[in-house]
């Protein structure tokens, strides 16, 4: 399994840009091929993180490695990938380079999105 694909979910695989309303993303699964998102995205400072109790927040680079660790804890089981590491912030950073939603059980996911601040 991919990171961030588990017996519940999936995770999607195109992360470098929000995608447009109602959009079909691809997602990632067991069965297909995970397409790393843009390396220049990820060296940008900020993430918007969509979660659907809480709702759109901006957070810093190490906000949402804390905020992904929190989402990956809730998982009954850890995608093989991710199991594989060290807990905590080892997955998290795995996660945030390789997808940018998480379905945390049927119908509930969690999204990511590196965004740029402008000052």
């Amino acid at each position: 399994m991919g990171a961030g694909s588990d017996q519940s979910g999936q995770a999607s695989s195109l992360c470098s840009k929000a995608p447009p309303s109602g959009s079909n993303r691809a997602k990632m699964n067991a069965n297909g091929p995970l397409n790393m998102s843009d390396p220049l995205i990820r060296a940008l400072d900020h993430y918007v993180v969509l979660d659907p109790i809480e709702g759109e927040q901006i957070l810093t680079a190490a906000e949402t490695l804390v905020w992904l660790e929190l989402q990956l804890s809730r998982l009954e089981q850890l995608p093989e990938d991710l199991a594989a590491l060290p807990k905590g912030t080892a997955q998290a950073e795995r996660l945030l380079d390789t997808a940018c939603a998480l379905e945390l059980e049927p119908g509930f996911t969690v999204q990511w999105f590196a965004v740029r601040l402008e000052a």
